[in-house]
């Protein structure tokens, strides 16, 4: 279920504040790898690879204050033979 705009955050709070893209740096809260997915909540935020935030999305989606995803790069890099 990926319902959720690349380089978009998805805010059910109009005070939060949508925070940089996401880069190399930014890894996975769970496994280490690259970070494509940002969840911001009221307590902190977390990030996901691509295959923790599908795995996840279902309950994040619930608390979260704002959702960056950024998925859909990993589509547009693939299309252009990076990998």
């Amino acid at each position: 279920m990926r319902s959720m705009d690349i380089n978009t955050a998805i805010t059910k709070n109009p005070e939060a504040k949508p925070t940089p893209e996401l880069g190399p740096k930014d890894r996975c809260d769970r496994c280490g790898a690259q970070a494509w997915v940002r969840v911001q909540m009221k307590a902190g935020e977390l990030h996901w690879c691509a295959h923790h935030a599908t795995k996840y999305e279902q309950v994040y989606a619930k608390i979260a204050v704002a959702v960056l995803d950024e998925r859909a790069r990993l589509d547009e890099m693939e299309g252009a033979g990076a990998r």
